[in-house]
């Protein structure tokens, strides 16, 4: 799937900010990105430490609007709103 097919252009500026950013951050910085990418799905980018440290976007997780998270098997994972009524 080509996410950037309607301005190549743009994706591969945003590409390139990305890595500049992440290649010229420090160790701390670049743990944050990492574990915040990662543990949260690919919803949430952060480079605060401080705040990533101490987040476990697992039990945090929300899907983006109109969005489930689900295992492989297709079963609904909790989300941090599913208990507001």
């Amino acid at each position: 799937v080509n996410r950037c097919a309607p301005s190549r252009a743009a994706c591969g500026g945003l590409r390139r900010r990305f890595a500049v950013w992440y290649t010229q951050a420090n160790e701390e910085t670049r743990r944050a990105m990492n574990k915040s990418f990662q543990t949260s799905g690919g919803t949430v980018l952060s480079t605060n430490w401080g705040e990533v440290g101490t987040t476990d976007y697992e039990k945090e997780r929300q899907a983006p609007n109109g969005m489930d998270w689900k295992t492989w098997e297709g079963d609904k994972l909790p989300m941090k709103d599913d208990n507001k009524d």
